[in-house]
């Protein structure tokens, strides 16, 4: 399967697996059957879609749908429910999370490409290209890649005791995305070529954007901690949930 590799702003080289075009085309399936069973639903609710005096309430119900995969793609990081089924994601080609404008674009492509030529146009274009890429994935300058974790990424959440203590309150501030980059970077076995250069680079990207002293940048377990305390600002969140809930 085709590799796709990008260097993240925090300077870290992320390799990827393109997506095939089975998967895409069984997101594609799946996608269409959820919207065709949003549009059964709402036909049996209220009638049927063409003599129902609820039409114009009808209609008003299905314009979402024509929206669906612009609206999925940029509100769930680029996954629609066929997507996540089918466990594939689009990126923009940087490995940033996507803009309104390349959702935009792509769901413009989609209906020419797509829609208008039942899929033909697309399967045609992704099928030339070497990176699975359809014309709404050029002008946007997105790609769709695998969205399984890799054996080695995988990790178990630690356990915390109430009473711990985090390190490092900025940890908090970290999005899913850069917990995600670090975590591959803190992954890295010690025989990894360039280790200590990600390791560093990492650890300034972290002080750019969290404003950490240099002094504690140095301690040899940094990241480690870091990420650690991430960890621990989500479980202590999921805690005062589960406690709240409990005293309903």
């Amino acid at each position: 399967m085709e590799q796709f590799d990008f260097a993240t702003s925090q300077g870290v080289g992320i390799s990827n697996e393109i997506a095939g075009i089975g998967s895409r085309i069984g997101a594609y399936i799946i996608d269409s059957v959820v919207i065709g069973v949003i549009i059964l639903g709402i036909s049996l609710l209220f009638g049927s879609l063409f003599d129902s005096e609820n039409f114009i309430l009808i209609i008003f119900l299905l314009c979402p749908l024509l929206f669906y995969s612009l609206l999925m793609e940029f509100f769930f990081h680029g996954q629609s429910l066929g997507k996540m089924a089918m466990s594939i994601r689009v990126i923009s080609e940087d490995g940033h999370r996507l803009s309104a404008g390349q959702c935009f674009s792509r769901w413009i492509f989609r209906i020419l490409e797509i829609h208008t030529a039942s899929g033909a146009v697309a399967i045609l274009a992704a099928g030339i290209n070497k990176k699975n890429k359809r014309f709404g994935d050029m002008v946007a300058g997105t790609l769709v890649i695998n969205d399984k974790m890799q054996a080695g990424e995988i990790f178990k959440m630690p356990e915390f005791k109430t009473d711990y203590l985090p390190y490092h309150q900025e940890a908090a501030l970290m999005t899913d995305l850069q917990a995600n980059i670090l975590q591959r970077v803190v992954n890295l076995t010690s025989d990894s070529p360039q280790r200590h250069q990600i390791h560093l680079r990492m650890k300034q990207q972290i002080k750019k954007v969290f404003n950490i002293d240099q002094e504690t940048l140095a301690k040899p377990d940094f990241l480690e901690e870091f990420l650690q305390d991430y960890y621990f600002y989500c479980w202590k969140i999921a805690y005062d949930q589960n406690q709240a809930l409990y005293k309903m």
